[in-house]
This record gives C-alpha cells, structure tokens and sequence, in this order.
C-alpha cells in the first residue's frame, strides 16, 4: 500500500495601507499554484496516489453579517468541518468561538488552558510539557503537513490542538485552537467541501478575531461598514476569476479606487489580502504574524472593516479585509 502523503502550504498574504501601494506581488498566485501542483506530483517510493477530488466548490458572497441571535449574544455559524459552531463576541472583541459541548473552542484570552499548556506562557513551554508536534494529521484518506512557524499541531485527548504563537510580542502562545479529531478527520482534504464552506460565516469569524486583537491591546473595535463588503467580494472573486493575487488589479486599479468607484469616500483605507489557509482562524493568525498585516488589523486610526471571500476550484478561499476611516 503506498503512502498517502499531501503537503500543503499555507501562503498567500500581502498588506496595502492607505493611498501609498507597496512593491505589488503580481506573480505570487502564479508561484502558489506552481508550488501545489509540484506537490501533488511529490514522492515517496513511488508515484503520490491522491484519493478523492478537489470539491468544486460554488459559494454566495454576503452583503451584511448574519445579525441573528446577536440579542442573545451569540450567533451560529458554518465551519469548515462540516459542523456548527457558536459565535459570540464578535462586534464587542469579547469573542467565544466553540461547538457548544465542551470539546472545540478557540481559546485566546491570557490565562486559559488547555491540557497544561497556557495562553501567554513562552512558546517554549509547549514542547517541554507535550514534546514534538504532528509531522502530520488524518484528512480522510490523506495525511495533511501544515508547515508554518508561528503554530504547531498537537493531537491530545482525541483533540487536535493548534498552538498559535506570537512572534512579534514576547514569543508567546497566542491561542489555541482546539477540534475534536474525530471532527476535524471527517474532511477529506486540506480543503473544505462545497456544503461545509460559508463566505458569510467565514467574515463574521474573521470580524470576531479582528476584534478580540484589537480590544485585548486597549484598541476600540471596528464595526462592520456594510458599503465596503461588496467591495471586499468583488475583489476577491476578481482575484480568482482572473488568476491573480494582488492588491492591483490587472486594470491598474488599487484598493482606493476601487473603493472610490463604489462611491466610498474615506480619510483612510488599508487592505490586507490572504490565500491558501483553509479558514478565518489560520487565515487571520496568518496575517496577524505578518508585520504589514498586523500594523493594519491594530492601527488605532481604523474605525469599520468590511470582509470579502471567495472560494477557487481547489476549495481555496481568497480573503480581502478592507479597513477604513471615514
């Protein structure tokens, strides 16, 4: 029996701060997708065997967040597992993220715990008390690598546990990011299928980490400018449309003018782009180790955000997170 063995890296992720763009990254999509292709064609004692298909994957995008249930403080939402998980916090930064029976949270707040293992303690303690990480996990029939420095992968009390850190404040742990094994096993890849991916549920995800960030460093939450979302959308679905990965459209249009030509005028817009993590919390822990991208999600000067996904054929979802002062 061959082995299976698929390696996926998380990639993807640049920064645009107001009217002044950067050195633009025009060819990464390209590199990204040369790079997954060469890994679908990797090694071991034989040909790579890969069993299943990529779903094709054909999604709505949002044009409000789902307000349901926020008079009860909390909201559920799609993940990518298939499951359902309970969302509160989101606008106020007070985030709880979890699967309502114990056994799946996202734990971020300094002092929680976890099998021993505890937010804010150094990075260093995690290998002392749980030793080496997972080279690997179970996605169906496949055996998945997330290789990345600023988290690491532990499978403990039939959980798997990611262990984000901070690299940029102390080298610390930053969260935990804790799912059933016996959850997370049931995909059968690194990518979630069709019916278990949601553009909308996904942004309100990725809103609650925005702002659980900002409030736990003394800064004021940002509130959902719905005029800015179909902005976000429309970028990201042009970004997988025309094979691109860019804060310049192939048009020769930035952030501020597309921004501009939806009629959104501002004092101060930003924009942080994302590719190839499988959801909000690796896409937007992702971002937070990024220098650029972490200066954007806690500028002071930010005010509302608006988010936008979409989803390419290999069940890759593009994240564009604008932020914006009036």
């Amino acid at each position: 029996m061959k082995k299976l063995l698929t390696l996926i890296l998380l990639v993807g992720a640049i920064a645009w701060t107001g009217a002044t763009l950067s050195e633009e990254w025009d060819t990464i999509k390209e590199e990204i997708d040369t790079f997954l292709q060469e890994i679908e064609d990797w090694e071991t004692g034989g040909n790579l065997e890969t069993q299943g298909e990529t779903p094709s994957v054909t999604t709505e995008a949002p044009t409000e967040p789902d307000t349901t249930n926020q008079s009860s403080g909390g909201e559920m939402v799609r993940t990518v597992y298939g499951t359902d998980w309970e969302l509160a916090g989101v606008n106020s930064g007070d985030l709880t993220f979890n699967n309502g029976n114990g056994t799946g949270e996202y734990l971020w707040k300094e002092g929680k715990s976890y099998d021993g293992i505890t937010v804010g303690d150094p990075s260093s303690t995690v290998t002392e008390t749980w030793g080496e990480p997972e080279g690997a996990v179970r996605r169906g029939m496949t055996s998945v690598r997330f290789p990345a420095e600023h988290y690491e992968i532990y499978e403990r009390n039939d959980k798997e546990v990611t262990v984000f850190y901070d690299r940029h404040e102390g080298d610390v742990i930053k969260s935990l990011y804790i799912v059933p094994i016996s959850t997370a096993s049931g995909m059968t890849g690194y990518y979630a299928e069709a019916e278990d991916w949601s553009d909308a549920d996904q942004s309100r995800i990725m809103l609650g980490l925005i702002n659980k960030d900002r409030t736990s460093r003394g800064l004021d939450p940002l509130t959902w400018k719905k005029e800015l979302v179909p902005v976000a959308e429309a970028h990201s679905e042009d970004m997988n449309a025309r094979n691109y990965f860019s804060h310049t459209n192939p048009d020769g249009e930035g952030p501020a003018d597309r921004a501009r030509s939806a009629g959104v005028s501002y004092s101060m817009i930003g924009e942080n782009l994302a590719y190839g993590q499988n959801n909000a919390v690796y896409a937007h822990e992702g971002l937070m180790d990024s220098k650029g991208h972490r200066e954007n999600i806690l500028n002071p000067a930010y005010e509302e955000v608006g988010i936008g996904v979409d989803v390419d054929e290999k069940g890759a979802p593009y994240f564009t997170v604008l932020f914006y002062k009036e």
